[in-house]
């Protein structure tokens, strides 16, 4: 069959069901084969910088590359008499850094939860909510942290061998403490917090005073790198682990070693003295925990501990409780582990970090641990119960997509960990999570009923889905990264974008898949017109396709953008057509004519997403420069913007509701965010 006849049965299906809804049916699907696929090209999946595209495209009614329009002085300016402005409602950064956590630790009031992270941000955290608090920014990643036992100073360790000292107040760098050679990886305060005492890869651990910066005592002794340090409650005795497997015991006055602890097989990674003091627990590599009797330990002929084993990877991080009946340990199995120290049996295990857990800190009443991890969260559980206190329930990465159901009550998103989340509008709440994908999940579109849903993914694979059950419906996949996914208005066709270059037409009832003409990159964006009449698709050959859906024919080629387009978008009244690229500028062309009418000209990085809301007098964006705006979209005017930036963020979609009163956006940082859009208070 001639791809303009196959064409011509999926539009009538478009065409049905947005005159007569959702409900009604179309023609019979084709049942002869649908035509061959696009030449193929020898090219990669993921290309960003495509030739040229050819002057004339097969089918290709119109280029319409006119010179953009002379824009007013004042383009890109907030508009004085706005009457709306973006208003949060829910999402927030509980317990997520944009990279992974290296340390936590509890503030001594128990009020406040520190992590580190190697996005060099140092963040505290409401203990009770989880809430971000004061953020410290460092110029090197911190690997460790420790907080002075009044409470007033916070230090680090860096890979610049720096231990750092703030003002946990306000957040001031207090003292640089200079004289590793090489990264320092742990500290930790003596006595009354006037001096610390710090390990390196260096071999040497050293001490300081704070109060002046001066180093007043160097200890060598081991053959290796120095991971971890840890002092007696009385202050006297250091204890210290490293590569060489051992574990040293200092005189922290004389800065003599006192004994040598051998029994692990593998770099000791960390340490921890009892609350009494007679104790000392030992993480290692090996998978193990050991538990030191002090009095006899290291001592001529004494046997090592038994090995605690439970963990099934190298063993990241120890930590006992107060009362020093329970001992918890964090492994690269994304694990942590309460073990009874009388009997060395697990008492309970906490899972829920998606790869390595990095450290763990038990609060000074015992009753809530907090841990960090490779996942980029910190999660604060109840020591009783195991249960999640706050913290993420599980890492998505970066959120890819959003959109929100007809009928307002469901947002749906999609992260790099392929889960599609259904979410409560109302409550912000996952009310259904469905394992979508295997790979990187992309793209995600809504029906118009609201009950079923479209997805893409990086597993080469669209996905067709009943959100009443969680089940699958349908998969079409051309063998190519998924980028982009959309329903028709009648909800019985989708269109697809890939890595193939192609927009492909897709017909939900028969399974089959027709490829629109071509590209000269992969697709990154596709949508149909409101009347269902048309599709437009963008992509990383810089331009944007208009395309008649009856006849496979592109109806315009847009190639203003003179770099990738990431996205595209339909007004409601069906005459414009609006996308967003690389080159920071939403561009708006009339489908009457094939101009170019007007220009939103305001971000400074490039934008990755854009919605018209449901009257078309706005435009909302997404930009990597950090900031959601409101455009007015008749003019290049602003309304508002949120700034996301302040969270080491940036907004990567975002979706209008169908009664234009809300929008929902997704990060880079895996966050999902509610905004209201309302009338602006006048004062």
């Amino acid at each position: 069959m001639p791809r303009a006849s196959s064409l011509l049965l999926l539009a009538s299906l478009l065409v049905v069901g947005s005159c007569g809804g959702g409900g009604a049916k179309g023609k019979a699907p084709p049942t002869t084969p649908l035509p061959p696929p696009p030449r193929q090209h020898n090219t990669t999946e993921e290309m960003d910088e495509p030739p040229v595209p050819p002057d004339d495209d097969a089918g290709v009614a119109h280029d319409a590359s006119v010179p953009a329009p002379t824009l007013p002085l004042t383009c890109g300016g907030f508009l004085r008499t706005a009457t709306l402005e973006l208003s949060a409602v829910w999402g927030s950064y509980v317990g997520k850094h944009a990279l992974p956590v290296t340390a936590v630790v509890w503030s001594k009031d128990g009020q406040k939860v520190w992590s580190a992270s190697t996005d060099k941000r140092v963040q505290a955290w409401d203990a009770l909510t989880g809430a971000p608090g004061a953020t410290i920014l460092q110029a090197e990643v911190a690997t460790g942290l420790a907080v002075s036992p009044d409470g007033g100073k916070l230090a680090t360790t860096a890979a610049d061998g720096i231990v750092r000292v703030y003002d946990t107040g306000s957040g001031a760098l207090v003292r640089e403490l200079k004289g590793h050679r090489a990264a320092a990886t742990d500290v930790a305060f003596v006595g009354e917090g006037k001096l610390a005492i710090s390990s390196s890869a260096d071999e040497s651990l050293r001490l300081w005073d704070v109060t002046n910066g001066r180093q007043t005592r160097l200890y060598m002794g081991h053959t290796g790198a120095v991971s971890a340090v840890t002092v007696s409650p009385d202050g006297k005795i250091a204890a210290s682990g490293g590569a060489d497997a051992m574990i040293k015991l200092w005189d922290l006055e004389t800065g003599k070693p006192l004994r040598t602890l051998e029994g692990h097989e593998d770099h000791v990674s960390a340490v921890a003295f009892s609350p009494d003091g007679k104790w000392i627990a030992s993480g290692s590599w090996d998978s193990t925990v050991r538990v030191w009797d002090l009095a006899s330990a290291g001592q001529a002929g004494a046997p090592a501990p038994r090995p605690l084993e439970g963990h099934l990877g190298r063993v990241t991080a120890i930590a006992w409780a107060p009362d020093g009946a329970t001992l918890a340990s964090a492994g690269g199995d994304g694990h942590v582990v309460l073990w009874d120290v009388a009997s060395g049996k697990k008492r309970r295990e906490l899972a829920g970090h998606r790869g390595k857990v990095t450290s763990v800190a038990f609060a000074r009443d015992g009753l809530h641990l907090a841990s960090g991890g490779d996942d980029h969260t910190v999660r604060v559980w109840d020591a009783a119960t195991g249960a999640l206190t706050w913290g993420a329930a599980g890492n998505e990465g970066k959120v890819n997509a959003v959109t929100i159901s007809p009928n307002g009550q469901r947002g749906l998103w999609l992260g790099d960990a392929g889960v599609l989340h259904v979410t409560s509008m109302v409550t912000g709440r996952d009310t259904q999570t469905i394992a979508a994908h295997t790979d990187d999940g992309v793209a995600v579109a809504i029906s118009p009923d609201g009950h079923r849903a479209l997805t893409g993914g990086r597993d080469k694979r669209a996905r067709l889905w009943d959100l009443e059950s969680g089940k699958p419906l349908a998969t079409f996949s051309p063998a190519r990264w998924i980028n982009a996914v959309a329903f028709a208005p009648s909800g019985k066709v989708a269109m697809v974008g890939s890595s193939r270059w192609a927009p492909y037409v897709w017909d939900l009832d028969s399974g089959q898949a027709v490829p629109l003409g071509e590209h000269t990159g992969r697709v990154n964006a596709v949508t149909f017109s409101p009347d269902g009449l048309m599709g437009a698709s963008a992509s990383s050959d810089h331009s944007v396709r208009v395309w008649d859906l009856a006849t496979g024919k592109a109806l315009w080629v847009f190639r203003q953008h003179g770099s990738r387009v990431n996205a595209v978008v339909f007004s409601p009244d069906n005459l414009f057509v609006a996308s967003a690229g690389d080159d920071q500028v939403v561009r708006i062309f009339q489908l009457s004519t094939g101009r170019e009418i007007n220009d939103l000209v305001g971000h400074s990085r490039p934008v990755e997403s854009l919605a018209y809301s449901p009257d078309g007098k706005t435009i909302v964006t997404a930009s990597e420069d950090g900031l959601v705006k409101l455009w007015v979209a008749d003019t290049c005017n602003q309304i508002d913007q949120v700034d996301l930036t302040s969270s080491g963020d940036w907004p990567t979609s975002v979706a209008f509701s169908a009664d234009g009163k809300t929008i929902l956006v997704g990060t880079a940082r895996g966050v999902v965010l509610k905004f209201a859009v309302v009338k602006k208070s006048v004062t």
